[in-house]
């Protein structure tokens, strides 16, 4: 699933990301809606999703919360929200078709997001029933990106920090509703890669190629049912780390969310470069260092998710 995310560009860096400068007009709540950068968006809460109007790509304030329409609400009863559309189903549900037919597909661009998952991450696909039966306090955080490292070839540095190597977003697909005072969305999700089938059974339908994103958005032209089929599936470009327990609260802000935890639990599968990255935090490595397997692991994770 996706519960929490961060989104932490500037605006300038935002517009070049989502390839344009424009912001759609603004209705009532929007008007009041000025960009921060984030590093713990939760759900109610307001960010900007990108967009096609009249072909063109364009940016909108939406909240992150989609009603669900179809029965009478007495007075003062509002509908039930999601926050996560499964793919799989959405074109059998009747609030979420019709927005799909309707043209109101939209991305969620973000740094990474976070996932909960248990302290001891099972090693066996058998032990994943585990983790069901944590309680809240002994689940761990982890923020999940792409992981594509800023350096270049000729600086063997190895990363100091998250931000050294969080560079490429993630295109989340959503869908959106239009509402008076400011549109809502949710956002899709599709069964978890078997990357981190250990960690949770869902998680983001991420659109990886600039041809899933064109088709995604263009609204126009390729019809909700061939979108969702060509551009909803898993993916295993990504790469994890846990953090600190203080993103868990909403009440939390700032960089140091992302950064890895340093009580961090035993070496989980697929985690290609975590121990490499918490090392980069202390010192800079030698080049004896460089020589290491585990760093040749690392240098070839780098370039498989470029």
């Amino acid at each position: 699933m996706c519960g929490r995310f961060a989104l932490y560009y500037s605006r300038e860096q935002l517009e070049r990301v989502a390839g344009t400068t424009r912001w759609a007009d603004a209705k009532d709540q929007e008007k009041r809606y000025h960009y921060q950068p984030r590093y713990n968006v939760a759900p109610q809460q307001t960010v900007p999703l990108l967009r096609t109007v009249s072909g063109e790509r364009v940016l909108q304030p939406m909240r992150w919360a989609f009603p669900i329409r179809g029965r009478t609400f007495g007075k003062g009863e509002s509908p039930p929200i999601v926050i996560n559309v499964r793919a799989e189903t959405a074109l059998e549900k009747a609030s979420f078709r019709s927005a799909l037919d309707a043209g109101q597909r939209a991305v969620v661009i973000a740094n990474g997001f976070y996932e909960w998952s248990a302290a001891d991450a099972p090693g066996e696909q058998q032990d994943v029933g585990k983790i069901k039966t944590m309680t809240k306090a002994s689940r761990i955080p982890y923020f999940i990106y792409h992981g594509v490292t800023k350096r270049e070839s000729k600086d063997h540095l190895a990363p100091r920090n998250a931000h050294d190597m969080i560079d490429r977003p993630l295109f989340m697909a959503a869908l959106f509703v239009e509402e008076t005072e400011m549109n809502r969305f949710a956002i899709f999700t599709v069964a978890a890669s078997d990357k981190i089938q250990w960690m949770h059974n869902r998680m983001p339908a991420l659109l990886e190629t600039e041809d899933q994103l064109q088709a995604w958005l263009d609204v126009e032209q390729v019809p909700a049912r061939v979108a969702v089929h060509r551009c909803l599936q898993p993916t295993e470009q990504i790469v994890w780390h846990p953090v600190s327990n203080t993103v868990s609260s909403v009440k939390n802000e700032g960089p140091s969310l992302i950064e890895p935890r340093r009580d961090e639990p035993g070496k989980k599968p697929g985690l290609d470069i975590r121990s490499a990255f918490a090392r980069g935090l202390k010192r800079s490595p030698s080049a004896q260092d460089l020589q290491a397997p585990e760093t040749k692991q690392m240098r070839h994770t780098y370039q498989a998710n470029r």
